[in-house]
């Protein structure tokens, strides 16, 4: 008997520790590219990569400083996206606000807000955050599960 609770004790040691660790998640830059319809420069300047877990609730936030030439090119390529509305929600005639609401929360949407580009997407478990600030030349992206 006590070398089955010796072993049920390495083992709940070990899991805890590869949880801890963090080990195995999928990179944050591969993470928030694909999630947010985004591309990240090979070389970009990580400034935070963090991930929090605290029984089922988890979060991760990266933020990326960017040059000017990457931070224009950034804006070009979210302003290309079928997931990006300039106009806000009355700019569709075809769906109703709602509808549309309802949309931009399963496949995300990318908005323009004064100086900054910010990103939102809640399929039901996981939430995702972006705000890219186009002065400060710093791109936030915050993911949260349950």
């Amino acid at each position: 008997m006590l070398k089955s609770f010796k072993s049920l004790i390495i083992l709940l040691i070990l899991t805890i520790l590869l949880s801890a660790c963090d080990w195995g998640r999928t990179p944050s830059n591969i993470r928030f590219a694909k999630n947010c319809n985004v591309e990240f420069p090979s070389d970009v300047q990580v400034i935070k990569d963090e991930y929090e877990g605290m029984g089922n609730d988890w979060a991760v936030y990266y933020t990326i400083k960017l040059t000017r030439p990457e931070m224009i090119s950034f804006i070009s390529k979210v302003k290309r996206l079928n997931i990006y509305y300039s106009a806000g929600l009355a700019s569709n005639e075809n769906e109703s606000s709602n509808e549309l609401l309802i949309k931009q929360y399963r496949e995300g949407a990318w908005y323009r807000k004064n100086h900054s580009y910010e990103f939102y997407k809640d399929n039901g478990g996981i939430t995702l955050n972006a705000d890219v600030d186009t002065v400060n030349l710093t791109a936030e992206f915050q993911e949260f599960g349950r």
